[in-house]
């Protein structure tokens, strides 16, 4: 079911966009206190949209998405699109 939705948010807005939100909620101070919830209720309730409050942007694996999300625009860049 996971995959599912999470094909169908890419589709709606695009995986940038999707995982941007997802680096966004994982630095969150919710999810360093131990509060998650599962894939399938993020990805329903298109949670990607909202901005986690004082989000750790110098978290270790906030560089990491990054990174990947500025290979995958260079990829897109260099197709056209």
């Amino acid at each position: 079911m996971a995959t599912t939705l999470f094909i169908a948010a890419c589709e709606e807005v695009g995986v940038d966009v999707v995982m941007a939100g997802l680096a966004r909620y994982s630095a969150s101070k919710k999810v360093r206190e131990g509060f998650v919830i599962g894939m399938e209720k993020w990805l329903s309730k298109k949670l990607w949209i909202q901005e986690p409050e004082k989000a750790d942007t110098s978290s270790d694996d906030v560089a990491v998405m990054e990174k990947h999300l500025a290979a995958i625009d260079a990829e897109r860049a260099a197709r056209g699109r």
